[in-house]
């Protein structure tokens, strides 16, 4: 699977994406600074909304479709952790604070 720069891309295996809408969403980040807790934070709840969509959380029950609804989750969260581990890599180290005082 390619990343984009800015994009995490959440794709499934046939069999779970058999129990998902489309088998994929594409999450961006660039609007985040994942140096900071609270872009990495924004980018997690992104990243949870979308295996929601993806694996149709909300859909009709039945054993055969809670199955599949468990595999799919499975596969997208696997494949959201690594798309937000290389989002990570890509963000490089937090930046550097400091404070001067004056004399």
């Amino acid at each position: 699977m390619r990343i984009l720069p800015g994009l995490v891309a959440l794709s499934l295996s046939a069999a779970a994406a058999a129990a998902a809408s489309d088998g994929r969403q594409v999450v961006s980040y660039a609007d985040l600074d994942l140096r900071r807790p609270a872009g990495q934070a924004m980018l997690d709840r992104r990243l949870h909304a979308a295996i929601r969509r993806v694996c149709g959380v909300d859909a009709p029950s039945g054993a055969a479709a809670a199955l599949a609804r468990r595999r799919c989750l499975s596969d997208a969260r696997l494949s959201a952790e690594r798309g937000r581990s290389l989002a990570m890599l890509s963000a490089g180290p937090p930046p550097v604070e400091f404070a001067a005082v004056a004399p």
